[in-house]
């Protein structure tokens, strides 16, 4: 509308259109703030899923429905990845053992492949064919009170496990234990593989500020909203009040294993739910091991196998597979690999 001087009125239509365009202005200038707010608020969920805590924070508008997506997929892998809940294919696959192969996910198939591989790796220190040795010490959330378990009972879980009789046919998308009784427990590599999950979700959204933390295993996409890079602490494992180290990580994964998470302690001995595959004791070589990788899948299982294997042989086993770790061994002597020396503060 054009207002010229000699229109009668003109000085209210005038003042009208510059009010209109006052308000046109602080709107435009609202909405460049919330959206600005928007891509710097740090936007969270949380909850129980896959039988551990999970906590998931991202910035950017997407952030939301994204979060809340990433909490729904979450509990889609628990359905297919859970040693308790009786329709999931590991329950499934559990109970075939012996009687032949059973049709599982590519999402199975590509879990169960790498496991397979770590355990390859690792001769064995990571195997997820413990299942009957774990119920056996009864390391189950649904179990009230754990035990040591009698020798003969022991031996007889440990005749159970070997990852050499789980065969995957990935073709065919079929698994199989080839002894009866066998059973396979994913604990130790399916939150992994939920976080790679989780950050493909993210990234996907257009996401590129998030910490994402399932049970402890945490990936750190991008920066904080600051422009600096998350700072990831460490629990000192035998002081819950006081933090071994803290790591500033960004676009990594990193996942710990520690003798002071699960256990309990009888007659003065520290029992344990990170079982040796050899023994079928708690593995006594380390008291916490975390390991810095580019995949959540990768972190979750070699920190069990470094763990079990001890200072030495895990740490030679991390350097093979190009991947950073921090380790607490049983005297207090801390091991920082050099890939983390710079990233690594030790806030004592």
């Amino acid at each position: 509308m054009l207002i010229t001087a000699g229109n009668p009125g003109g000085g209210t239509a005038r003042r009208v259109l510059v009010v209109a365009l006052l308000a046109a202005a602080l709107a435009g200038g609202w909405y460049y703030y919330q959206q600005s707010r928007q891509e710097t608020e740090v936007h969270q969920r949380s909850g129980l899923v896959m039988g551990t805590f999970v906590s998931l924070r991202a910035t950017g508008a997407a952030a939301p429905a994204a979060l809340t997506g990433s909490l729904a997929e979450l509990e889609r892998l628990e359905a297919i990845f859970s040693y308790s809940l009786p329709d999931s294919e590991v329950s499934r696959l559990n109970a075939a053992a012996g009687r032949g192969p059973v049709d599982v996910g590519p999402e199975m198939v590509t879990v169960l492949l790498e496991a397979q591989r770590i355990a390859e790796l690792s001769g064995g220190a990571f195997d997820v064919t413990i299942a009957p040795v774990v119920d056996a010490w009864g390391f189950r959330p649904e179990v009230t009170e754990q035990r040591v378990p009698e020798p003969d009972e022991l031996s007889a879980a440990l005749a159970l496990v070997d990852y050499r009789l789980l065969r995957v046919d990935a073709a065919a998308g079929q698994a199989e234990l080839l002894r009866e009784g066998m059973a396979v427990d994913l604990g130790a590599i399916a939150k992994g593989y939920a976080i790679d999950r989780v950050v493909g979700i993210l990234q996907a959204a257009g996401i590129t500020s998030a910490l994402v933390d399932v049970g402890g295993n945490i990936h750190a996409l991008g920066l904080r909203p600051t422009g600096q890079a998350w700072r990831v602490g460490l629990q000192h494992p035998r002081d819950s009040q006081q933090l071994l180290g803290v790591l500033s990580l960004t676009d990594r994964n990193i996942a710990t294993s520690g003798d002071y998470q699960r256990f309990f302690e009888l007659d003065g001995q520290r029992y344990h739910h990170i079982i040796d595959p050899g023994t079928g004791h708690p593995a006594q070589a380390a008291t916490m091991v975390a390991i810095v990788a580019d995949t959540g899948m990768e972190a979750d299982a070699v920190s069990t196998a470094a763990f079990v294997l001890g200072a030495q042989e895990g740490l030679a086993l991390v350097r093979r597979m190009g991947l950073e770790a921090v380790l607490y061994t049983n005297d207090g002597q801390l091991q920082v690999t050099a890939g983390l020396q710079a990233l690594f503060e030790d806030p004592r």
